[in-house]
């Protein structure tokens, strides 16, 4: 499903409906480090001390596998490339594993009321799949780079499939921590990808015979995919098989349903399992576009629940979506475990789809299927080497809310109307306390309660807040509301608003229904000047509370607000929203509802640093109630992640951790040395 270079001795070209294989992509991660160009100067030096990354710079990466056969010996990998075989991997033994390891769990989450009748309920799901960066040479956990894919639009999306994989690097692909991090938070499950890419891409047929290779009832690679899965902390697998098999000399309809026990052996060990529209039932690589009887039985053979989905390839008609809902009632499976595939690498927003052949226009009749989308992060690539994280905001937008403040229904055949035109905003706020500093996970430098502690770009998803999930709903005054990179308060960024004589109200954050705790205060972080009121949206219907401003914070330029609502206690509370008047930019930079009183956060524990390569591998056992943990380095901020470790590509002789609560509480540091 992406781009890569054939092989010298391959055709130049293959149709275009083809997934292709992906090499390249920007780095991902965050840690205060040198450009990409200077740590990659520093490869092929063995490592010093106590830990080694089996690459001698001490820099941990994301995980890539071959299944069990490694490309052979007239092939070289690509610089920075290893190559490794699943069947190899021992968790236990893997000196990269701690900076892998997802530590947020998936949330649960709701449909709150759909904002326009567009927007239907339990009808349809939204599959995404996304390059974040390199198959190798993906950091775990940090680079000093805002030029990244800071996504924030989750409440849309039901799967994030981290796409990647090449023949030239490894075909099986998990997730980096950073991502799964994030997307659980917002109650988003990920899977990892496997890729067995077109001969002419230089897959090989012996990938797609290890991969379903069977002992006795069992699927040694599979074993390994389910553990990786457990292991790392990711939630399934998407296995998009493109590789022809029409040379092997073994019947390819065999090997095709060889595959189906396959997929479902990873479904019966409770992995998401997602399977793309390449291979049909005699073992071709024939892209159908439709659930049809040539491809049905990867997702269900008679009563044998096969997969749990499967994204349909690009070429979809009227005629498509018709056959598929007929198929799909006939194998007694939902037409919403069909994703019919929308390709956005090229053109992003100016890709022509016929929505009305899966919406009805009118907003009446039932949705025809659900959606795939491959390379929604056209929104970033697209800016090429201007890349600006404002923009990229604004252009990520557009791509999910639409070109309008408010998402509506519009007419699919004309235009992208952004995908909330369709699809409800879900929420995981269903419970108090509650605190967000709108941290997207990227940014141009670090703050600390208002502080600047660091002018290095950088990303980690890891350390995304919950987000606002409608995008931006307004009314009164046009307010103007958007991301600033420019001031923060917490981590990289704020939410900035232009203020007039008339007020305006933005819809923040959506709650399901949360009864609202005695004693509770909502309390907020701004700067600049104007006046201050939140709306509520109860049970009893929406009030308007005054907020008071409580003088300065720790920095001096941002001041704290806080709103009396213990008359509403007892009552459910649906949203809330911030209500604005003045002059000028309002940038605000944090939002808490919680009790008068919040304990610190614990410590981390069994910490340790090992110098590794030019730089200090660091290790930790992480506190329960931590949103992530705070790295410094000599008395300077040197990164944060809400893993269990991280790396630092330079020297330091004291290392002090800190843990920072999801209030934004900290708690004392913990010095170590390194070794």
């Amino acid at each position: 499903m992406s781009k890569a270079t054939p092989l010298p001795s391959a055709p130049q070209m293959i149709p275009r409906r083809v997934f292709l294989s992906y090499t390249g992509a920007a780095v991902a991660a965050f840690t205060i480090a040198p450009p990409m160009a200077a740590q990659a100067e520093d490869r092929g030096s063995p490592g010093r001390g106590c830990d080694r990354s089996g690459r001698g710079d001490g820099q941990p990466y994301a995980f890539y596998w071959f299944p069990d056969s490694l490309p052979p010996s007239d092939r070289e990998p690509p610089p920075g490339a290893v190559w490794r075989s699943l069947l190899d991997w021992n968790p236990r033994t893997d000196p990269d594993l701690a900076f892998n390891v997802s530590t947020v769990p998936l949330a649960s989450r709701s449909t709150p009321r759909p904002l326009h009748r567009g927007q239907h309920r339990h009808q349809t799901r939204v599959q995404s799949l996304v390059s974040f960066g390199p198959t190798a040479d993906n950091p775990s956990q940090g680079s000093a780079s805002a030029d990244y894919y800071a996504f924030t639009h989750w409440s849309y999306v039901d799967e994030l499939v981290f796409w990647g994989g090449s023949s030239g690097e490894g075909i099986i692909l998990a997730p980096n921590a950073p991502v799964v991090d994030a997307a659980h938070r917002a109650g988003v499950r990920v899977l990892g990808n496997v890729f067995l890419p077109p001969v002419a891409y230089g897959g090989l047929p012996q990938w797609t015979l290890d991969l379903v290779h069977e002992v006795n009832g069992r699927f040694p690679v599979a074993e390994k995919m389910v553990q990786a899965a457990r292991v790392l902390g990711f939630d399934g697998w998407f296995i998009n098989a493109e590789t022809s098999l029409q040379d092997i000399a073994e019947d390819p309809a065999a090997v095709a349903r060889r595959m189906q026990r396959f997929l479902q052996f990873l479904e019966s060990q409770g992995m998401r399992t997602v399977w793309y529209d390449a291979m049909t039932e005699n073992g071709e690589i024939d892209w159908q576009n439709a659930l049809n009887e040539r491809n049905d039985s990867f997702l269900q053979d008679g009563p044998r629940r096969i997969s749990d989905e499967i994204f349909l390839n690009f070429g979809w008609t009227r005629a498509d979506v018709d056959t598929t809902l007929r198929t799909a009632a006939a194998i007694g499976r939902p037409v919403y475990d069909s994703h019919f595939g929308i390709d956005t690498e090229a053109n992003g927003i100016n890709t022509r789809v016929r929505w009305d052949e899966l919406f009805d226009p009118n907003g009446v009749g039932k949705y025809r299927g659900s959606i795939g989308l491959y390379r929604p992060e056209w929104t970033k690539n697209s800016q090429a080497e201007n890349f600006d994280l404002a923009r990229f905001q604004q252009l990520d937008h557009t791509y999910w809310v639409g070109h309008q403040e408010r998402p509506t229904l519009k007419d699919g055949s004309s235009g992208w109307p952004g995908i909330a035109a369709y699809v409800p905003e879900r929420t995981t706020l269903r419970s108090l306390p509650f605190t967000s500093a709108f941290g997207t996970g990227a940014g141009t430098g670090f703050y600390v309660d208002g502080r600047r502690v660091s002018d290095t770009p950088w990303n980690n998803l890891s350390i995304q807040d919950v987000q606002p999930q409608r995008q931006w709903v307004v009314s009164g005054s046009a307010l103007n509301p958007r991301y600033d990179y420019d001031q923060a308060y917490q981590a990289g960024e704020c939410l900035a608003f232009d203020l007039s004589a008339e007020a305006g109200t933005c819809l923040l954050f959506l709650f399901d229904r949360v009864r609202i705790p005695h004693g509770a205060v909502i309390e907020a972080v701004s700067s600049g000047s104007g006046s201050i009121s939140f709306q509520f949206v109860t049970d009893h219907g929406p009030i308007v509370v005054p907020a008071a401003p409580q003088g300065p914070s720790k920095s001096g330029r941002w001041r704290r607000w806080t709103a009396d609502f213990r008359h509403l206690a007892g009552r459910r509370l649906m949203s809330v929203s911030i209500r604005l008047r003045g002059t000028g930019t309002f940038r605000l930079g944090q939002l808490s509802i919680r009790h008068h009183w919040q304990a610190d956060p614990a410590q981390v524990h069994h910490a340790q640093a090992r110098r590794s390569g030019p730089g200090v591998r660091i290790r930790w056992t992480r506190p329960t109630a931590v949103h992530h943990v705070e790295v410094w380095a000599d008395g300077r901020f040197a990164g944060a992640t809400a893993g269990k470790g991280i790396y630092l590509p330079k020297p330091a002789r004291r290392i002090e951790l800190v843990s920072v609560s999801d209030h934004y509480l900290r708690s004392r540091g913990v010095k170590v040395d390194p070794c």
